[in-house]
């Protein structure tokens, strides 16, 4: 993020130089979230607004908890329940303070994001949620493909 806000270059034709050599910009495939965390970081300085970024994810993936445990439930109560339960589980406390785990982290917020699409599209059989699901679901791809391919690729497998 600091090298993309001093240098700012598109994936195709950024060039990251590294000690004596260098690699290709598009070779970091978590750019998404380098690109998206740019505004932060130059807005709150580099740490901060990094820190402000991961805890807008952990806020998305509270809200879209919430929206899916009550869209399978239909109870408030026990969607509130298991969202702070979900909130406050080890693995999403780990991946929130883990230096180098922001991106992560952040596509970790499209999990739910992605299964209440899905789930919504299975009850109405409207194809808009099932466009956003994938919609979202891309986006989760460009922000850190190999965690979000171990989770959500089963959901449009066995659709």
């Amino acid at each position: 993020v600091s090298y993309l806000s001093r240098y700012f270059s598109l994936p195709f034709d950024g060039w990251k130089d590294i000690w004596f050599s260098g690699v290709p910009l598009f070779k970091d495939y978590t750019l998404l979230y380098f690109y998206l965390m740019i505004p932060f970081a130059k807005y709150f300085g580099l740490i901060y607004g990094i820190q402000i970024f991961a805890v807008m994810g952990l806020f998305v993936f509270a809200a879209f908890s919430y929206l899916l445990y009550h869209e399978l439930s239909k109870n408030r109560i026990l969607a509130v329940v298991l969202t702070l339960a979900t909130i406050f589980s080890a693995n999403l406390y780990r991946s929130l303070v883990w230096a180098g785990g922001i991106p992560f982290w952040t596509t970790q917020a499209f999990y739910p994001m992605v299964i209440f699409l899905i789930v919504k599209y299975c009850r109405s059989r409207n194809y808009r949620w099932f466009c956003l699901a994938a919609l979202a679901a891309g986006l989760g791809i460009m922000g850190h493909p190999q965690s979000f391919f171990n989770v959500i690729q089963f959901l449009f497998l066995f659709y």
